[in-house]
Protein backbone atom coordinates (compact mmCIF):
# COMPACT_ATOMS: atom_id res chain seq x y z
CA UNK A 1 0.00 0.00 0.00
CA UNK A 2 1.08 3.24 -0.92
CA UNK A 3 1.60 6.27 1.93
CA UNK A 4 -0.04 9.40 1.45
CA UNK A 5 1.52 11.81 3.84
CA UNK A 6 -0.86 14.60 5.58
CA UNK A 7 -2.23 17.63 3.73
CA UNK A 8 -2.14 19.39 6.40
CA UNK A 9 0.25 22.57 5.63
CA UNK A 10 1.58 25.28 8.65
CA UNK A 11 2.32 28.76 7.05
CA UNK A 12 3.72 31.23 9.17
CA UNK A 13 3.66 34.64 7.86
CA UNK A 14 2.83 37.89 9.15
CA UNK A 15 1.55 39.48 5.42
CA UNK A 16 -2.18 38.90 5.47
CA UNK A 17 -2.69 39.66 2.19
CA UNK A 18 0.08 36.45 0.94
CA UNK A 19 -1.29 34.63 3.46
CA UNK A 20 -5.05 34.94 2.23
CA UNK A 21 -4.40 34.56 -0.92
CA UNK A 22 -2.48 31.39 -0.31
CA UNK A 23 -4.84 29.67 2.04
CA UNK A 24 -7.57 29.97 -0.98
CA UNK A 25 -4.94 28.23 -3.22
CA UNK A 26 -4.18 25.53 -1.18
CA UNK A 27 -8.01 25.06 0.01
CA UNK A 28 -8.67 24.85 -3.46
CA UNK A 29 -6.01 22.21 -4.18
CA UNK A 30 -7.38 19.93 -1.04
CA UNK A 31 -4.49 21.32 1.23
CA UNK A 32 -5.64 22.03 5.23
CA UNK A 33 -3.62 25.20 5.75
CA UNK A 34 -2.93 26.38 9.12
CA UNK A 35 -2.50 30.34 8.92
CA UNK A 36 -0.20 32.01 11.96
CA UNK A 37 1.28 35.15 11.99
CA UNK A 38 4.08 35.16 14.30
CA UNK A 39 6.85 32.56 15.63
CA UNK A 40 5.31 31.73 18.70
CA UNK A 41 1.83 31.07 17.11
CA UNK A 42 3.98 28.25 14.34
CA UNK A 43 5.23 27.27 16.98
CA UNK A 44 1.99 26.15 18.89
CA UNK A 45 0.27 25.04 16.03
CA UNK A 46 2.38 22.48 15.51
CA UNK A 47 0.70 20.40 17.60
CA UNK A 48 -1.78 19.57 14.85
CA UNK A 49 1.51 17.93 12.72
CA UNK A 50 1.93 19.61 10.05
CA UNK A 51 3.55 17.32 6.45
CA UNK A 52 5.48 21.23 5.53
CA UNK A 53 5.54 24.49 6.78
CA UNK A 54 6.13 27.51 4.95
CA UNK A 55 8.01 29.89 6.51
CA UNK A 56 8.78 33.57 6.14
CA UNK A 57 12.44 34.88 7.69
CA UNK A 58 11.13 37.90 8.76
CA UNK A 59 8.87 37.32 11.27
CA UNK A 60 7.66 39.95 14.02
CA UNK A 61 8.74 38.20 17.18
CA UNK A 62 11.89 35.56 16.15
CA UNK A 63 14.04 34.97 13.44
CA UNK A 64 13.11 32.87 11.20
CA UNK A 65 16.04 30.73 11.18
CA UNK A 66 15.53 30.33 15.13
CA UNK A 67 11.79 29.42 14.54
CA UNK A 68 13.41 26.87 11.77
CA UNK A 69 15.93 25.39 14.53
CA UNK A 70 13.28 25.19 17.56
CA UNK A 71 11.24 22.81 14.88
CA UNK A 72 14.18 20.77 14.47
CA UNK A 73 14.98 20.41 17.98
CA UNK A 74 11.09 19.08 18.49
CA UNK A 75 11.29 17.36 15.58
CA UNK A 76 13.40 15.10 13.60
CA UNK A 77 14.82 16.13 10.39
CA UNK A 78 12.81 13.72 7.98
CA UNK A 79 9.30 13.90 9.98
CA UNK A 80 8.53 17.45 8.58
CA UNK A 81 9.49 19.13 5.81
CA UNK A 82 10.48 23.35 5.98
CA UNK A 83 10.38 25.33 2.99
CA UNK A 84 11.33 29.21 3.20
CA UNK A 85 8.91 31.02 1.62
CA UNK A 86 9.93 34.71 2.11
CA UNK A 87 10.89 38.14 0.47
CA UNK A 88 14.38 37.67 1.43
CA UNK A 89 16.40 37.21 -1.71
CA UNK A 90 19.64 37.67 -0.72
CA UNK A 91 22.21 34.86 -1.36
CA UNK A 92 23.37 34.92 2.02
CA UNK A 93 19.95 34.34 3.04
CA UNK A 94 19.36 31.24 0.69
CA UNK A 95 22.91 30.06 1.84
CA UNK A 96 21.81 30.24 5.93
CA UNK A 97 18.48 28.52 5.43
CA UNK A 98 20.17 25.80 3.01
CA UNK A 99 23.12 25.41 5.25
CA UNK A 100 20.96 25.16 8.14
CA UNK A 101 17.49 23.67 8.29
CA UNK A 102 15.30 24.28 5.48
CA UNK A 103 14.80 21.87 2.72
CA UNK A 104 13.36 24.25 0.14
CA UNK A 105 14.14 27.90 -0.45
CA UNK A 106 11.38 30.02 -2.22
CA UNK A 107 11.38 33.61 -3.14
CA UNK A 108 7.91 35.63 -3.11
CA UNK A 109 9.01 38.01 -5.69
CA UNK A 110 10.05 34.88 -8.50
CA UNK A 111 7.47 32.10 -7.30
CA UNK A 112 4.01 31.27 -9.06
CA UNK A 113 0.98 29.53 -7.31
CA UNK A 114 1.67 26.31 -9.10
CA UNK A 115 5.81 26.67 -7.97
CA UNK A 116 4.48 26.51 -4.47
CA UNK A 117 2.14 23.78 -4.84
CA UNK A 118 4.54 21.85 -6.98
CA UNK A 119 7.10 22.32 -3.86
CA UNK A 120 4.64 21.32 -1.36
CA UNK A 121 4.22 17.90 -3.75
CA UNK A 122 7.52 17.37 -3.50
CA UNK A 123 8.04 17.72 0.13
CA UNK A 124 5.43 15.29 0.56
CA UNK A 125 6.72 12.72 -1.12
CA UNK A 126 9.77 13.14 0.62
CA UNK A 127 8.46 12.17 4.52
CA UNK A 128 8.75 8.90 5.17
CA UNK A 129 6.36 6.30 6.07
CA UNK A 130 5.30 6.65 10.70
CA UNK A 131 6.78 4.25 12.06
CA UNK A 132 4.12 1.60 13.79
CA UNK A 133 4.29 0.47 17.13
Amino acid sequence: MEYIAPRTILLVDPDVIWTGILRRHLTSADYEPIITSTGREGLEAMSREPAVILLELHLPDMPGLEFARRVRLSRSAGEIMLAALTCDERQQAVEDCLGETFDHYLCKASVTLPDILSVIRELRMRLPMPRTV
